[in-house]
């Protein structure tokens, strides 16, 4: 099998250099380059991953593609390239390289990905989608062992989406049926004290019968490359027990867990506590929730006004008045309504959750956090939810009390290609729940 050739003037550019460095690294590995090789070629400085890491991710890639042959050759930009292949087994790939913004210009991103089967169109989702998202996920459990689990997100599934405000998935369409959607959301995160742009890769269901076609990768590139530009790094989490998903993840993920509490409404109401917060208390919320998160990795300090805009996407949806503040303490809850259904071996569990979004405390103030909460689970009971989700970790704030509350603890591993900090596990990861 021999390549297409390449045009003489993306021959002659950097970019064309440099995906040719990748495609040579996708047929040969990476054992016969040196560290010194790599790091001329790739970014491998935060807040890209580190040296070894990257050397991971070029053979996962490497391993997926094994020979290929280069059938046409794409420039779109002077920092972004594409080669379309085939495979030793006829199968289509698209491989892309973009570039770091300035010089020495090194790869920054670098992907090999399979091109949609046939019949099948990858395109961003619309608002006129929702109802068959919704379908498409209750018929696509999430399977961890011998447990699966079914979500049902209602009919206004794109809730959570304009609550976040920048989130757009991408669905794969085969005879007018949705068979796949895969969700990229970019956003600021810091990890080891460093602001990144980090994305986060959530919401993958894939229809049994469009499954093991390579319709995965594909998802993963088409969403990859708009987001190119915009990212440092991808990230996820995945549940303990989801091998499925783990096996996508090329890189090994963190030691530490973050951790979704269930919080049974019913048998933890409490009294009424607290008040509905308006504007005028945005200072006290936001010194609140950085209190209790400000040493977290991946926590950014709130502000007044990102707060404002947080809470002014969708004030009917979670606003200022689903934040029920106290002396010293805060809790907002967002009554999305999210069915659940858990199949076990020791029985079937269905929950609507509500989800914890804004919380935060004083020092020695967690005791005032929960009041709120119980609070917040006789509202929620009264409402027909059955259970509130939060999310902790060892090492957060309030932790323990958070675990007194909890009728179960679903762990989740920490999937990012950066250094875990050597005290996370004394300062804690933070999950927003609402991009969860």
């Amino acid at each position: 099998m021999s390549d297409a050739p390449m045009p003489p003037a993306l021959a002659e550019s950097l970019v064309g250099r440099r995906l040719s460095q990748y495609l040579a690294c996708l047929r040969a590995g990476t054992a016969g380059l040196t560290d010194e090789e790599i790091a001329a070629a790739w970014v491998v400085a935060p807040p890209a991953p580190p040296l070894p890491v990257r050397r991971l991710m070029l053979a996962h890639f490497q391993a997926a593609v094994g020979g290929i042959s280069v059938r046409s050759w794409e420039s779109q930009r002077a920092d972004f390239a594409a080669a379309c292949a085939e495979d030793e087994r006829g199968r289509s790939w698209r491989i892309w390289v973009q570039l770091e913004g300035g010089p020495p210009h090194r790869i920054h991103l670098a992907m090999a990905c399979r091109t949609a089967p046939p019949g099948i169109v990858i395109r961003p989702a619309r608002p006129d989608d929702a109802a068959a998202l919704r379908v498409l996920e209750r018929e696509c459990p999430l399977v961890m062992g011998d447990v699966r689990v079914t979500y049902d997100r209602g009919e206004d599934w794109f809730a959570g989406a304009r609550l976040v405000g920048e989130s757009s998935p991408m669905v794969a369409e085969q005879d007018g049926r949705l068979v796949a959607v895969h969700c990229f959301l970019t956003h600021p995160l810091r990890v080891g004290g460093r602001l990144i742009r980090a994305t986060y890769v959530h919401h993958t269901r894939i229809r049994p019968d469009a499954q093991r076609g390579g319709l995965f990768s594909a998802l993963q590139g088409a969403e990859l490359e708009r987001h190119a530009q915009s990212t440092d790094i991808l990230y996820s989490y995945v549940a303990l027990g989801n091998e499925a998903s783990m096996k996508r993840v090329p890189v090994p993920p963190w030691s530490i867990r973050t951790e979704r509490l269930l919080i049974d409404c019913r048998a933890q109401a409490g009294p009424p506590a607290g008040r509905a917060a308006g504007p005028a208390d945005a200072g006290r919320v936001v010194a609140l929730v950085n209190a209790a998160h400000g040493r977290a990795e991946f926590f950014v300090p709130y502000t007044a006004e990102g707060l404002a805009a947080r809470l002014g996407r969708e004030p009917d949806t979670y606003g200022w008045t689903h934040l029920r503040l106290g002396e010293a303490a805060v809790a907002g809850v967002w009554p999305a309504g999210i069915r659940i259904v858990r199949d076990a071996p020791d029985g079937r569990e269905e929950t609507i959750r509500a989800l914890v979004l804004d919380y935060g405390f004083s020092p020695g103030a967690e005791h005032e956090l929960i009041a709120l909460l119980r609070a917040w689970c006789a509202d929620l009971s009264g409402r027909g939810i059955s259970h509130l989700s939060v999310f902790t970790s060892p090492g957060s704030a309030g932790r323990t009390a958070l675990h007194g509350l909890a009728a179960r603890v679903e762990p989740y591993t920490v999937n990012i290609g950066l250094p875990e900090p050597p005290d996370v596990e004394t300062r804690g990861v933070y999950v927003d729940h609402l991009y969860f």
